[in-house]
């Protein structure tokens, strides 16, 4: 559950300290940035469990927050 930012300009990894829950280990998830913002969707823990959740994370604030949606979903998934 490690997060780090790369900068391909200097070639390096950095550690980013957060605040806030982050969200749970997982692989083959969705990410984007857009706004400030890092969104990531769905994935699979390692037990091979599909997620189907919501995180953000603020730039600006460098904390984490799982987002309550509205509406219906797409259902679980990874490799997305």
């Amino acid at each position: 559950n490690d997060f780090y930012s790369y900068s391909p300009s200097s070639n390096l990894w950095t550690p980013i300290s957060s605040s806030g829950t982050p969200p749970s280990p997982r692989a083959a998830h969705a990410s984007i940035i857009v706004g400030g913002n890092l969104w990531v969707f769905g994935g699979l823990t390692t037990g091979g469990t599909l997620l189907g959740d919501v995180w953000r994370f603020s730039f600006s604030t460098s904390a984490w927050s799982l987002v309550s949606t509205t509406g219906t979903p797409p259902p679980p998934r990874y490799l997305h």
